[in-house]
């Protein structure tokens, strides 16, 4: 099993899969930060199906600026206009998901968390998505969505058209009910950002069967 982990921070989303998909799977974790990419090397030392990739991702390949608030990486962004004011800015690489796509084996699941990217990293993602059709978890925060000039429901739309349905998850991984969606994009729900669980009409595929999830 592979699992693809896009701005994993200093990696507990990585940490946790590389726990599922053992010493026969493999984790690719992106994270721009240096920092952040430093302390997830270390924590995934001992992990050799961790391989971390120390790039932002988006729809083009090249260069941009990358800001990170040094009191709260986890709000680090590509985006000016949504990054807090004392954030710090420095140059990273950027690619794109199909332009890795070659040197990626099939992905069966994929975490997206970019503050705002995520519409662009789908974009850039299309012929992978195509491909694989992996399970998707990934942020839908209306302020980081606009400042990349992104529209959600063109986001939306473009991955149902690939063949995903949409469902709200909580911080649990609970699924919860589909109105909260709409009511995010209506905006009518007092959050600005929620967690959306996306799948393939054909999901749950066999391959996710013999999934064993890590012990507590």
């Amino acid at each position: 099993m592979t699992v693809v982990d896009v701005g994993a921070n200093v990696g507990n989303v990585t940490v946790a899969a590389a726990d599922v998909v053992g010493d026969s799977g493999r984790v690719v974790a992106y994270e721009p930060g240096h920092a952040a990419a430093q302390l997830l090397r270390e924590r995934c030392r001992q992990r050799a199906c961790v391989e971390v990739r120390q790039t932002a991702v988006s729809n083009v390949c090249g260069h941009m600026f990358f800001f990170i608030d040094p009191s709260k990486s986890t709000s680090a962004t590509l985006f000016a206009s949504v990054a807090a004011e004392t954030a710090e800015r420095t140059r990273v690489p950027v690619c794109s998901l199909d332009s890795e796509m070659d040197a990626l084996p099939a992905v069966d699941f994929m975490k997206i968390d970019a503050q705002g990217a995520e519409g662009r990293i789908l974009d850039g993602a299309r012929r992978l998505l195509k491909r694989d059709k992996p399970l998707l978890i990934f942020e839908l925060w209306l302020p980081g969505l606009r400042s990349a000039g992104t529209s959600a429901d063109v986001m939306l739309q473009r991955l149902a058209g690939l063949g995903y349905h949409f469902h709200p998850v909580n911080a649990k991984g609970a699924v919860g009910n589909d109105l909260r969606m709409r009511a995010l994009l209506d905006g009518t729900l007092r959050s600005a950002a929620i967690n959306v669980l996306a799948h393939p009409r054909r999901w749950p595929s066999r391959r996710w069967l013999d999934v064993v999830p890590p012990s507590t």
